[in-house]
């Protein structure tokens, strides 16, 4: 939370902001060879707009990060730097939009050593009600990633630990917008260390079923 703004307040004005980029681009926008490009050009129309955005905001733009970050652009306000994090979901019956934002690590340094606000901005688009070619915008939501359902987080089992979750389109309504980080970071280090004691298990019974095919000869596995 800022000193002026509750981090639900932060989130609607960073959403209206968002907004205003594209209140005249909300239909028949042109398409690109998949969601993941068209992605790519919805982030690009909000960073390329990025200084009338932080204007309506009442804040200065940091400088773009890279493409490893985080979060897609950030600003300060009242000395906490704000991370948004810019997901496009294809809103159309039965198309499939992957829900990975962040990594375990990547999370809890911004949060806990940063003291950071982090937000996610999801833009939802589907064909268009004019020419099935071309695609609508048919909702841009932000909300506090802290502030998620629990049972919305889903975490990878290889790698880094990336955080998947649900569309903020379902889960609107079960924000949990008083949510401190404290119990956020109590509460998701809990389950994260759930998540790992069970993926060591699973590991570990598959590296001994591995040595008992060895030494079976390579044979009945």
């Amino acid at each position: 939370m800022t000193d002026e703004l509750s981090i639900k307040e932060l989130s609607l004005v960073v959403e209206a902001q968002i907004k205003t980029v594209f209140e005249c681009k909300m239909t028949g926008l042109a398409p690109r060879e998949d969601s993941r490009s068209f992605g790519g050009f919805i982030q690009k129309q909000i960073t390329d707009n990025l200084a009338q955005i932080c204007a309506g905001i009442g804040c200065e733009p940091e400088k773009l990060p890279g493409k490893k970050s985080l979060f897609d652009f950030a600003f300060r306000m009242n000395g906490r730097r704000v991370g948004v994090d810019i997901k496009t979901k294809d809103a159309d019956k039965g198309a499939f939009s992957d829900g990975g934002i962040c990594t375990v690590e990547n999370v809890l340094k911004f949060l806990a050593n940063e003291n950071g606000i982090f937000l996610v901005a999801e833009i939802g688009h589907v064909r268009a009600s004019t020419d099935s070619l071309l695609r609508d915008i048919k909702y841009i939501h932000v909300a506090p990633f802290i502030g998620f359902p629990f049972d919305s987080y889903r975490i990878a089992n290889l790698g880094t630990g990336q955080i998947r979750s649900s569309s903020l389109a379902v889960m609107l309504e079960k924000i949990e917008w008083e949510r401190t980080c404290s119990e956020f970071c109590r509460e998701f280090a809990d389950k994260i260390e759930e998540h790992y004691k069970k993926v060591s298990r699973d590991a570990n019974e598959r590296l001994q079923k591995i040595k008992q095919f060895k030494e079976n000869g390579y044979r009945n596995f």
